[in-house]
Order: C-alpha cells, then sequence, then structure tokens
C-alpha cells in the first residue's frame, strides 16, 4: 500500500508541475503576439506568470496535500479504533 500513496503523491507532483509549465508557456505565447505599437516599455513589462497565478498554483498544491494526509490520517485512526474494539480482554 505504501508504494500506491507514493506514486499516488508523484503523481499529483508531476500534474502540478505540468500545469505550471503549461501556464507559463501560455503567457509567454500570448505576450510574444503583441503588435509593436501597442508594445509597452521595458519597465512596464511585467514578466513571467502573474502573482495570483503563482499563489493559485502553489496554494492548490498545499490544499490538496494537507487535504490527502488528512484523510489517510482519519482512514489509519478509524482502522486502529476498529483493531482495538476486536481485542478480547
Amino acid at each position: 500500500m505504501v508504494k500506491r500513496e507514493k506514486a499516488y503523491i508523484l503523481l499529483l507532483t508531476i500534474l502540478a508541475i505540468g500545469i505550471m509549465i503549461h501556464v507559463q508557456s501560455e503567457f509567454i505565447e500570448a505576450g510574444s503576439h503583441v503588435p509593436e505599437s501597442t508594445e509597452k516599455s521595458a519597465d512596464d513589462k511585467a514578466e513571467g506568470i502573474p502573482f495570483y497565478w503563482i499563489a493559485g498554483i502553489i496554494g492548490g498544491c498545499i490544499v490538496i496535500t494537507l487535504s490527502y494526509v488528512s484523510f489517510r490520517k482519519y482512514k489509519g485512526e478509524k482502522k486502529k479504533q476498529k483493531d482495538e474494539d476486536k481485542t478480547v480482554d
């Protein structure tokens, strides 16, 4: 069961990294099609991903991870409690 959990966490990590790369490439691609007449000066340009996207992606990864860990802890405590109830004194 441990291998399955590690595979699940690895899958979520790869998915999160893939989403970040995709979002960044979309912003870079969208920024490259700006006509020169409407292009801002070098000081006014914001390069890379906007802060709210980064905060959302990182926050989402943290929420997903904490939810998964909490759920697994809850299931483990329920199983432990069930196993303790089966013992005969």
